[in-house]
């Protein structure tokens, strides 16, 4: 597989890492690891500090971005601005997502501790502003604010995980982190339900609450991790700016606002045919043409957001798509399974997130399981000495045999394969849940869904760690991060219009007994429909619900099925092409 060229194979002459000099890794790749390696902590109780300062800044990240669903009805009554509503949650993930590729270029010119705190700086800023907000405007300025410093938060703290363990090590902390982010995007909406639902803190809370655990973290960071030089820390100001690409930027920041846009305006706010639905959304396919243009028609890489060399990798192609498909099938199940509960089983808005834990819980463990199984040892072994990962003896009972230990490429490969596949058949067999589903099942289908989800975005985010030198470890990590982003942004905007466009029209048709009132139970929401239908009609309407929200699973599906073609079709390419080279050689 692509993910295949691991740490231990393609990474340097940090200490007490051995250095392959083969033909999987050039010279030239070798010479520049020794010039980025960057001093590890010393000691065990400094890399913990510094650990622990990273998972809570990625438990805070992942929090933010879904701790306002649950919030969002009491901060519109608060501002009276009911049409704001679609801004309060897509602020965040407009500039969370359009800003990543330029994060990307400040980590190479400048420190990555220090431009890091920058952008926790405006995490928490934003957070601040959200809550004292005054009115709805400053609240969506400050939900964007806080969009901005996440978008460079995500991208530093895997660019901080370099300056914390050798390259053998890392997979094992990546999974960590991965975990830590999903498990709080998984408690966000429990919280956001707490806090709004108590009379002494409000849901200005859901937005303190990252204030003094923001402060300890970016403590720790200041004093305990080592800063190291950034690579362009020569390049003159005239020429940063050229390496900015700022042409890049200003096609593609307005070309995925523009689409982002669209799709949360269609077929909810707005109509499909409505003219201000096709503006933004041909706005949106002309700029991100002219960006993938502007981008293959030039040749001096290090002035694009976007070096072809790095996306050409097979590493990055599979990273990005393993990456988009775990990400985006995980967060459309995130936000639409809790919605069944409460409209099937009739659970509450925490009730719901409580029987959602079975997902929650098997993404942790898949998520650090695979970040250890895919480590490998990194001490150095002497010459005289055998390698250390190829042959061990298992002495059984009468005889004496040599087991093969499998290496942490054997282990990539296997887990790449099996994340798709365990998505796709959790996300598969959720699709067939009804209203009558036994609780064994829709744990059941929850836990293999979760555990696909866990490994997919783990061994996405430990792919560009294979890089040799600090630059293409960054761009390798914020092209990645935007392409998982992005279609999860996208795709999980298209399941709410799917949803909303289904259980309309099914209840129109199927529901004869409403007389064409849709409202009556679309108005009521999720857990309120109970109390103003019939009692007669509530079957009825339970058989469309459920409908209408498994409809919305194939979404996730789709992308699962998409991650098991490509996690197949990837490597063969890749490894044909590897043959072909060495066939040409002389």
């Amino acid at each position: 597989m692509a993910l295949l060229m691991t740490e231990s194979d393609s990474e340097p002459a940090a200490p007490g890492v051995r250095i392959h000099e083969d033909e999987a890794t050039p010279k030239h790749e070798i010479d520049s690891l020794q010039e980025d390696h960057p001093q590890y902590p010393e000691r065990l109780s400094t890399l913990l500090l510094d650990i622990s300062a990273l998972v809570v800044i990625q438990f805070l990240q992942g929090l933010d971005g879904t701790i306002v669903t649950t919030a969002i009805p009491k901060i519109s009554n608060r501002f009276h601005a009911l049409g704001d509503i679609g801004w309060y949650a897509s602020a965040f993930m407009l500039t969370f997502c359009s800003l990543q590729l330029i994060w990307g270029k400040l980590y190479t010119f400048y420190t990555v501790k220090w431009t890091y705190l920058v952008a926790l700086f405006l995490f928490e800023l934003g957070s601040f502003i959200c809550g004292i907000a005054p009115s709805s405007m400053s609240f969506i300025v400050g939900r964007a604010i806080a969009g901005v410093g996440a978008g460079g938060t995500g991208a530093g703290s895997l660019l901080l995980v370099t300056h914390l363990l050798p390259p053998p090590r890392r997979p094992a902390l990546v999974g960590v982190l991965t975990a830590i982010f999903g498990f709080g995007a998984a408690v966000g909406p429990l919280l956001g339900g707490a806090f709004t639902d108590n009379a002494t803190l409000t849901w200005r809370w859901c937005f303190y609450i990252n204030l003094p655990l923001g402060a300890l973290a970016a403590t720790i960071v200041v004093f305990f991790i080592p800063t190291n030089q950034a690579p362009g820390r020569n390049t003159a100001f005239r020429e940063r700016l050229l390496q900015m690409d700022l042409l890049g930027a200003v096609l593609l920041i307005p070309g995925m606002v523009s689409l982002l846009l669209a799709l949360q305006w269609g077929g909810s706010k707005y109509p499909w045919s409505d003219g201000r639905v096709i503006a933004t959304l041909v706005v949106a396919g002309v700029l991100i043409t002219g960006f993938v243009l502007s981008q293959v028609c030039r040749q001096n890489e290090n002035r694009l957001m976007i070096s072809s060399r790095v996306f050409k990798d097979p590493r990055i192609w599979t990273a990005v798509i393993l990456g988009a498909s775990a990400t985006t099938s995980f967060f459309v199940m995130l936000y639409n399974l809790p919605i069944w509960f409460q409209a099937i089983k009739g659970a509450s808005a925490a009730s719901s997130g409580v029987m959602s834990l079975p997902m929650t819980i098997s993404f942790l463990v898949a998520s650090t399981l695979g970040g250890t199984l895919s480590s490998s040892d990194s001490s150095p072994s002497s010459p005289s000495s055998p390698p250390r990962n190829h042959w061990r003896r298992r002495i059984l009972p009468g005889r004496v045999r040599a087991v093969k230990r499998p290496s942490p490429t054997t282990i990539v490969a296997l887990l790449t394969l099996a994340s798709p596949l365990l998505l796709s058949t959790g996300s598969g067999l959720l699709t067939t849940l009804t209203p009558h589903s036994s609780t064994g099942k829709w744990i059941g289908y929850q836990v293999l869904l979760g555990a696909g989800g866990g490994l997919g975005m783990q061994l996405s985010m430990t792919a560009a760690q294979s890089f040799p030198n600090h630059r293409d470890i960054t761009m390798g990590t914020t092209i990645i991060l935007t392409c998982q982003n992005l279609p999860a942004t996208v795709l999980t905007s298209v399941a709410a219009t799917v949803l909303n466009s289904q259980l309309a029209s099914r209840l129109r048709d199927e529901v004869p007994g409403l007389h064409g009132n849709t409202q009556l139970v679309t108005g009521a929401g999720a857990t309120g429909f109970r109390d103003v239908v019939p009692a007669e009609l509530i079957p009825a309407v339970l058989e469309v619900y459920n409908e209408s929200v498994t409809r919305t699973f194939l979404v996730s599906v789709a992308m699962a099925c998409f991650g098991v073609g490509a996690s197949l079709w990837v490597p063969v390419r890749w490894r044909r092409a590897a043959r072909a080279r060495r066939g040409a050689d002389p």
